[in-house]
This record gives structure tokens, sequence and C-alpha cells, in this order.
């Protein structure tokens, strides 16, 4: 067993997924936490739709969570910004907790916050735990690329393409990629956002791109909608979508590294249509020519998956903060 307990902050959809994911190990689930709603009060067996040997219920308060528990680690699903999140992560760390977290900057902070990564790297150093953002950028966006890029004498050019269906992950996470938002309304909410925090996507190449061991040199970014060409209906899509709807949305990123080397990325976030399926593919052009596509993917069990199997590494690396270039590659369950 290698934890003493683990504290499920956030029981949505991918905590109540890690839940069941630990339960089937025999992993001690000892504490919930979840925002003020409906969830509070509730068991989080019967939220995960599986049996815990504690009878643990759902609260407000980590205090209260953890009254008369013992837990050295909090699996963290509340959101994927930083600075929003921060307050999240300065609890559970100053708890003395080891910290995994499934928002997409926590993955590579220092692409978001060189000030937010020194902060996160000190509080946990401190209390002598370790800090680390996964799911399922994990092997599919930055241990691939290392890999295929490590078994190169030369590489002039890289491009990545993923689609990723944004259904999977229920419609609370539809706003994320502007599901169901017309033109006009998609392009006032993205220059928003994109304006400050940067795209899941930029973040995911650039923590890639530098732990395969290049310096960058530029980097720039776009997002654009995905409109259906005819009217799309899907039964989860929580209604149909006419062509002036977006069903999602694409990413677009170049890096230009230190050394010449051209990095582009396209990623489309969106929900799929029947007979289309999620995909990774990863090309590099050099010395030798290398490609690797993975289909047959599930992208919201693949994200709980990542995370769990991440718990041993976690909890062995040294304290601070900790990211995945820094961590052994994953190893299947039974070890």
């Amino acid at each position: 067993m290698p934890t003493k307990g683990i504290v499920i902050y956030g029981v949505g959809g991918v905590g109540t997924a890690v839940t069941r994911l630990c339960a089937a190990r025999g992993w001690p689930v000892v504490a919930a936490v979840n925002r003020p709603g409906p969830k509070l009060g509730a068991r989080l067996g019967t939220l995960a739709g599986v049996s815990l040997p504690r009878d643990v219920i759902v609260t407000h308060s980590l205090d209260t969570a953890l009254a008369g528990s013992e837990a050295d680690l909090a699996v963290v699903s509340t959101g994927d910004r930083l600075q929003d999140q921060m307050p999240v992560y300065e609890e559970c760390l100053r708890r003395n907790l080891n910290v995994v977290s499934s928002g997409y900057e926590s993955g590579y902070p220092s692409a978001v916050s060189e000030a937010a990564a020194r902060h996160l790297d000190a509080l946990a150093r401190a209390h002598g735990v370790t800090f680390t953002g996964t799911g399922f950028q994990d092997l599919y966006r930055v241990g691939m690329l290392c890999y295929l890029v490590g078994a190169c004498a030369a590489v002039e050019r890289v491009h990545h393409f993923s689609l990723v269906d944004i259904g999977r992950h229920g419609p609370a996470a539809y706003e994320v990629a502007g599901v169901g938002l017309e033109a006009e309304a998609f392009a006032r909410r993205f220059r928003q956002v994109e304006s400050s925090p940067i795209s899941p996507y930029r973040v995911f190449l650039q923590h890639a791109v530098e732990a395969a061991g290049w310096r960058i040199a530029e980097i720039t970014s776009d997002v654009y909608p995905v409109f259906p060409d005819s009217d799309f209906e899907r039964p989860d899509a929580l209604g149909d979508f006419s062509p002036g709807r977006a069903i999602g949305a694409g990413y677009t990123t170049h890096i230009r590294t230190g050394t010449g080397t051209e990095v582009e990325a396209r990623n489309e976030l969106r929900l799929l249509a029947a007979g289309e399926e999620e995909a990774f593919e990863w090309t590099i052009d050099g010395s030798p020519n290398v490609a690797m596509r993975l289909t047959r993917l599930d992208s919201a069990l693949a994200t709980a998956t990542q995370i769990v199997n991440r718990i041993p590494d976690v909890l062995a690396a040294a304290p601070g903060l900790v990211t995945l270039d820094c961590l052994p590659p994953m190893r299947p369950p039974w070890r």
C-alpha cells in the first residue's frame, strides 16, 4: 500500500473516477472535500458507485474532512487555472499533504507564472511534500515526444495533432471549449481568456519541448471555433447544434527552438460525430523520420488512470514542485 490515506478534493467526474480506481487497488480513501452544493453531506462511495471500507462523507472543509483521519496525499480536481486554484494547493501543502492535481496549468506551472512555480516549490519543500500536476498530459502529451526524439540523430521539424472528445468529460466541461457559442460570442470569450491565461495545449507543448531538452526561442498560439458542416446531434450533447454553433475549439501552437527546430501543433477539443474517435499523433521529420498515432482512447478514463498510476511516484519523489519529466516512466498498477 503506497499511501497512508488519500483525500479526494473535488468530487466531480475526475474525483469519483479516481475514487473507483483507488478502491479497486485497495488504497485507502479517507476524506472528501467539495465546494458548497448538493454533494455536501453525501457519501463518496455512493457518488462514485463503489463500496469503500470507510464511510467517507463529503464536506466543504479540509479540517473537517481530516478530523480523526490520517492522510498523506490529496488528489485535487477543482479547476485548471493556477491562480484560481492556488488557495486549495496552499491549504493542502500546509497540511503536509502531497498533491496530485489534474489542473492543466499545474502540470507545468512555470509556463504560466515563474513566481507561482517558485512559490509552490518553496511551500512544498518547507512542508516536506511533493506537488505534481498530471493526467492526460503525462504520457501522450509530454512523455511520448521525449521518447520519439530520443530515437533520432537529428530533428528538423515536429508536428503534433490531437482530437479529444469534450463530451466524455460531461456538460460542465463544455465551457472550456466554447461549446454552443456562436462566432461572435466565441471570439469575445477567447479574446478575454487568451489575453492572459495561456491555452492548455500551449502549456502541454512547451512542457514537452523543454522536457525534450530544447530551449524555446519563440512561441505563439491561437484558438478558433469548430463548427459542424450540418446539423449536429449527439445524445449526450444536451441538444442539437446548428452549423452556426460551435461544437468545440481548435488550438494551434508554434514553437521555434534555439537550434532552429520548428514544432507545431493542432489540437481539437470538441464534440465528436458518429464514427470519429479520439486520437494523438506525433510526426518527426529528421534522421530517422518517425511517426506515431494512438487511437481507441478514452480521455476521461485515461486522465484518472494516469493520476492514480502516478501516486507511488509522487510519494517517492523528493519534496518540492516535481514536473512529469522529472518522474520515472509510468509503470503498471500491479507493480
